[in-house]
Parts: C-alpha cells; sequence; structure tokens
C-alpha cells in the first residue's frame, strides 16, 4: 500500500490531535516561530526517568492533547504573543521614542522576544506610561537567552522569599506592590548558576 500523501497526513495527525487542519497548522508556524523546531530534545538525568517510570506504572489513561504540558505551553506562548506590543506602541504608551525602546531591549531591561524578524514586549509589565518598578533590574539578572515562556514562569511563580504576613507572592506581585528589588534580583540570579 502506498504511503498517504502530505496532506493525508498532515489531516490524520489533526485528527489524532483532536484538531481542526487550521489550528494545527496555526500551532505548527507558532512552534516554528518560536525556535522549537529541531532543537535537540534535553537529557534526562537517572533521578527523572525514575518520575518517568513511575507515572507510566501509576497511571496508563492516555492524556487528552489539550491536557498535555506542550499545548499547554504553546496556549500561554499564544497568549503571551497576542498580549504583547511592538516597540513602536511601547513608545507611544511610555511617551518615549521608539530608540529608547529598543536600547531597553537591548540592555534587557525590558521583557522582549523575537518573533519571526519582529520584537515583541509583553504588556503586563508596563503600567500606565511605565514599566513595573524594578522589573527593568530583575530582567538584567535573568540568564542571557532566557525563554519567554521560562521568563514568564519565573515572574508568575510565588517564590517562599517573597513572603508578606505568611503568603507567599510572585515576583510581579512583589514589584507591583513596590518592594524592595533586591530579594527578586537574587532569585533571579540563582536561576543562571548551574546545579
Amino acid at each position: 500500500m502506498a504511503q498517504p500523501g502530505l496532506l493525508e497526513r498532515f489531516e490524520h495527525v489533526a485528527e489524532m490531535m483532536h484538531m481542526p487542519v487550521g489550528e494545527l497548522a496555526a500551532w505548527l508556524e507558532v512552534v516554528a516561530a518560536a525556535g522549537f523546531a529541531g532543537r535537540e530534545p534535553s537529557r534526562l538525568d537517572e533521578r527523572e526517568r525514575a518520575v518517568l517510570r513511575q507515572m507510566e506504572i501509576s497511571d496508563r489513561k492516555p492524556v487528552h492533547v489539550s491536557h498535555r504540558a506542550s499545548v499547554r505551553a504553546m496556549e500561554i506562548y499564544i497568549g503571551l504573543v497576542e498580549d504583547s506590543w511592538s516597540p513602536s506602541e511601547v513608545a507611544e504608551q511610555l511617551r518615549c521614542t521608539v530608540e529608547e525602546v529598543r536600547r531597553r531591549v537591548e540592555d534587557r531591561s525590558f521583557f522582549a522576544f523575537a518573533l519571526q524578524q519582529d520584537v515583541r514586549l509583553p504588556s503586563f509589565q508596563f503600567v500606565g506610561h511605565n514599566q513595573i518598578p524594578g522589573l527593568g533590574r530583575v530582567l538584567q539578572h535573568l540568564p542571557e537567552g532566557f525563554d519567554p515562556l521560562a521568563t514568564l514562569g519565573f515572574l508568575n511563580t510565588q517564590a517562599p522569599e517573597l513572603a508578606v504576613a505568611g503568603r507567599r507572592l510572585t515576583p510581579l506581585e512583589w514589584l507591583r506592590s513596590e518592594r524592595p528589588v533586591a530579594p527578586v534580583i537574587a532569585i533571579a540570579e540563582l536561576l543562571g548558576v548551574p546545579a
């Protein structure tokens, strides 16, 4: 039997993923644009492999595609893209020049990421005509080349070092409440330290 053509294979994959063909195509375009295509898979250590083996033994039910981490990550990435601004939009919001925005992107004091040939800046980092106080300094202490999803995860993950009255805050919550930036910088610097 002859192998099905490319279109038939693509339709088959979309059906297996319970996605319309157009949605699968859009998803693949985002993956390619994000630079995920062609990356070498990461190597797991023995402890990580043991956890995976344990999970396979304890739960053999298939996971629906919408619950898979890769699909959830793509949903988050798409949301990040949709809620981001161009350098000219940021310049208009902050009442500065596009050159100033590009300089801040270059010195990593703005959270920015490449989308094909464009630069995008997530809008959540701006309040009114300013960036969240201290956020620029924190971003400069994240490892160079830190992935946009990793940056977003860092900014939105509660940290025990950032507790107020027994409640853990995320770095964004901490900075929005205009607390000292040093504890958040200390956590950011730990991300670049090998385990």
